[in-house]
């Protein structure tokens, strides 16, 4: 069955044997873009990224294979999930080749965990030294870009051009200026297949699963009368449980046709190993709900996340 999949406050999407490619201007947004103004951008941005990468030297660099280090975590990350302060179990030592094809930096080996979520579904928690092992290119590629970026929106309105301004410097910030020898501390969760290997899943910074989890949704029906996702969410310690509300009418955008469900949704899932998943009766774009509500164990509300679009 075909499966695609959505990862929110995420630094990468990866899946053994994933045939999705994504551009460089999707990274700016949670999924799609969602306005006339966001898709024009992104369509404008993705040209001059194309004309600039038929220079070979400016192409994003080929991620080097899946690297490991037996060093533990930071105290920063240990402090925040209790499941990596636990001592590992045997079926959490995972060969270094069930990570080939993923090309991550720095896999802390000891610290692999088997999450194993109220609801049944077991993911795998991957701290690694570093959330991108490439390196940048070139700054005349740079300069290139902001040149035939500037040339493309050059007769739009003054507030067009900010906001794309704006993204233009989040893209390059990502996708072409990353400094060396800054590497940002992450954490993965990846679905776990039957062979106990990983399979797709998503990953973060420290301080994004602090704030918002790392939310990832997985969907064997893109579309159809009765779609239904799989969603995901890792968040910090201090939650025990998580509320989800769906609204009947998903709004998608001043583009896209809002979609109309039956009726309102909740779904409340109880914290184990740090995980929360959950099934929900609707299409992978509007798996993220209108709001979170975060829980400690004796039911006060720790922090509310709303949409978003």
């Amino acid at each position: 069955m075909r499966r695609v999949s959505l990862a929110l406050a995420v630094a990468l999407l990866v899946g053994a044997g994933a045939g999705t490619a994504l551009t460089a201007a999707d990274v700016y947004v949670f999924g799609v873009a969602n306005t006339k103004s966001e898709r024009q951008i992104q369509r404008l941005l993705n040209k001059a990224i194309d004309r600039v990468e038929r220079d070979r030297s400016c192409r994003r660099p080929q991620p080097p294979p899946t690297t490991f280090s037996d060093d533990p975590p930071s105290t920063r990350l240990l402090a925040t999930l209790g499941i990596l302060r636990r001592p590992q179990n045997a079926d959490e030592r995972l060969p270094d080749d069930a990570f080939e094809g993923f090309h991550l930096d720095g896999v802390r080996r000891g610290h692999v965990r088997v999450a194993r979520s109220a609801s049944g579904p077991d993911f795998l928690v991957v701290p690694v030294r570093d959330l991108d092992s490439s390196k940048p290119r070139p700054r005349r590629c740079t300069a290139e870009l902001r040149r035939r970026f500037g040339r493309l929106i050059g007769g739009r309105p003054a507030r067009f051009k900010r906001k794309a301004r704006g993204i233009l410097d989040e893209v390059i910030r990502t996708l072409f200026d990353r400094p060396e020898g800054k590497p940002v501390e992450g954490l993965y969760l990846f679905e776990r297949d039957r062979d106990g290997l990983p399979g797709s899943g998503g990953g973060g910074d420290v301080t994004g699963l602090r704030r918002w989890g790392s939310f990832d949704a997985t969907s064997a029906r893109p579309g159809g009368r009765s779609p239904r996702s799989n969603v995901h969410v890792l968040v910090p310690d201090g939650v025990a449980s998580v509320t989800a509300v769906y609204p009947r009418i998903a709004r998608r955008g001043r583009i896209q046709k809002p979609r109309r469900y039956p009726s309102r949704v909740t779904r409340s899932s109880l914290v184990r190993d740090n995980v929360v998943s959950y099934v929900v009766p609707r299409a992978i774009q509007d798996s993220y709900p209108l709001r979170f509500v975060w829980r400690s164990a004796d039911g006060r509300v720790v922090k509310v996340l709303r949409t978003p679009r």
